[in-house]
C-alpha cells in the first residue's frame, strides 16, 4: 500500500482587485517589441461594470524590466515600484498606500552578499526594519538546495525552510519541501515530481503531482512505529532525504502543460481549469479558450474565449474576451509610449 508517510507529512500550500485578462504567452512578444521600438510604458484599459473604465499601467526600463505597476479597479489605485542593479537583479520592491499612492507602506530591499545568497529586508513605512530573510543556494551535480532563514525584529524567533530540487533524468525533476520547528529540527516534508514525455505528434507533455513514499502495509498497524514517528519526525524525514524509501507517482495529476514541437505552450491544465492556445504562422497567440469543471459538476465546460489582435509592430492592440455564462464581451485595449 502507498502511504504519504501521513504520520507527519504536512503540506502548506487573491486578488482583491480587478485585473485585466493577461496571458504568459504575451510576455515574450511584448518584451521583444518593447526593446526593438524603444518603448517604456504599456497601458491596458477595459470595462467590466458600469462606471469608470479599469486601467493597468506598467512602466519598463531600457532592459525591458518592469519598474512600476499601477492598477485602477474602479474605486482606487494599487501601486508598486521595483528597482534593479546592473546585473538585472531586483534590488527593491515598494508598496504604496491604496488611499494615497504617494505614501509608502512597505519596502522590500534585496542585496546579494555573495553569488549564492540573497538577503531580503522588509521595512515598514520604508524605514522601520520588521524582518530579514536569507535565501542561500547550493548546487552539486544535478541537485540544488535552497535554504530560507527568516527572522523578525523584536522577536526571538527564526523560521527556516529547505527546498531540494533534483534532476533525476532529462525528463524527471523531484522537488522536496522541508519545514522546521522553532528549535531548528525538521518537522515536515512534502515531495512533488515534474515529468516530461513526448507524444506521437512530437509535443512535450509536462505533468506534475505528488511523489509518494511507499510504506509497507504492515507498518500501518505498528503502534510503536507510529509513536516513534510522532516523537521523532526529523529522523524519518532524514531517511526520506537519504533515499531510504522507494517512491511512486501519485495517482492524481495536479497539472499538465503541453508544448508543441516549436516549444509553444498549447495547453495548460490543473485540477479545475484548462486553457488552450492557438498561434498564427508568426508564432503569436491569436486565440485562447478557457474551460472549468467543479466537484459538483465534473463535466468540463467552456467558460470563455479570447481573440488577440496586434498592431503593425507586432504588439498587442486589443484582446476581445467572450464570457459564455453571462454573455458578456469585454475588450482590453493596449496603448504604448
Amino acid at each position: 500500500m502507498h502511504i504519504l508517510t501521513s504520520f507527519f507529512l504536512l503540506f502548506i500550500s487573491s486578488s482583491l482587485f480587478a485585473q485585466p485578462f493577461t496571458e504568459r504567452v504575451l510576455d515574450s512578444v511584448v518584451n521583444k517589441a518593447f526593446q526593438k521600438h524603444g518603448l517604456h510604458q504599456m497601458t491596458i484599459t477595459w470595462s467590466e461594470y458600469e462606471g469608470s473604465p479599469l486601467t493597468k499601467i506598467q512602466t519598463f526600463n531600457s532592459q525591458g524590466l518592469r519598474t512600476e505597476n499601477r492598477v485602477f479597479d474602479g474605486n482606487r489605485w494599487v501601486r508598486h515600484k521595483e528597482t534593479y542593479d546592473s546585473l538585472t537583479r531586483r534590488t527593491s520592491f515598494t508598496f504604496f498606500d491604496e488611499k494615497d499612492t504617494s505614501v509608502v507602506t512597505s519596502v522590500h530591499v534585496y542585496t546579494y552578499p555573495d553569488s549564492s545568497t540573497l538577503k531580503e529586508e522588509v521595512f515598514n513605512l520604508g524605514t522601520e526594519l520588521t524582518s530579514t530573510k536569507y535565501e542561500q543556494y547550493k548546487k552539486d551535480k544535478d541537485t540544488v538546495w535552497i535554504t530560507e532563514t527568516e527572522s523578525w525584529a523584536g522577536h526571538n524567533r527564526v523560521s527556516k525552510n529547505l527546498t531540494r530540487i533534483t534532476q533525476k533524468s532529462d525528463s524527471l525533476t523531484i522537488v522536496e519541501y522541508v519545514g522546521f520547528d522553532d528549535s531548528g529540527k525538521m518537522k515536515d516534508i512534502d515531495t512533488y515530481y515534474h515529468l516530461t514525455r513526448k507524444d506521437k505528434k512530437g509535443n512535450s507533455i509536462r505533468t506534475s503531482g505528488k511523489y509518494e513514499v511507499v510504506v509497507d502495509e504492515s507498518l500501518q498497524n505498528n503502534q510503536e512505529l507510529y509513536m516513534d514517528v510522532i516523537s521523532y519526525p526529523e529522523k524519518y524525514i532524514q531517511y526520506q532525504l537519504d533515499g531510504k524509501y522507494p517512491y511512486v507517482f501519485g495517482e492524481e495529476i495536479t497539472s499538465t502543460m503541453v508544448f508543441d514541437p516549436k516549444g509553444r505552450l498549447i495547453s495548460n491544465k490543473d485540477y479545475s481549469s484548462k486553457t488552450n492556445y492557438f498561434y498564427n504562422q508568426e508564432g503569436k497567440v491569436i486565440k485562447t479558450e478557457s474551460f472549468y469543471k467543479s466537484y459538483d459538476n465534473p463535466k468540463e465546460e467552456k467558460t470563455s474565449e479570447q481573440i488577440y489582435h496586434y498592431d503593425s509592430r507586432g504588439l498587442p492592440l486589443k484582446v476581445v474576451e467572450t464570457r459564455f455564462k453571462s454573455g458578456k464581451v469585454i475588450t482590453y485595449t493596449y496603448a504604448y509610449k
